[in-house]
């Protein structure tokens, strides 16, 4: 192919027809390029927020769980003296 080939621009080409359109239109191919290039950010999805609420669960758990273990020995020290 040479430079002018590349370039040209046919302005009196013929009008296509309806069918030849629909031929090649494949709008199923372009919404699922569209839907991989736009995806909903990580922290507006459902999975997100359902981790955060299980991390934060689970940190509460433990935290109370060593808040009741730390009185628990200090009330057997307070027993033993």
């Amino acid at each position: 192919m040479s430079t002018k080939e590349k370039n040209s621009i046919n302005i009196n080409r013929k009008k296509l027809s309806a069918a030849q359109v629909k031929q090649k239109e494949n709008l199923d191919s372009v919404l699922s390029k569209h839907k991989m290039l736009t995806k909903r950010p990580v922290y507006k999805q459902k999975k997100f927020y359902f981790l955060v609420f299980l991390l934060l669960i689970l940190t509460l758990l433990i935290y109370y769980a060593d808040k009741e273990e730390a009185e628990n020995n200090t009330q057997t020290t307070a027993q033993e003296h």
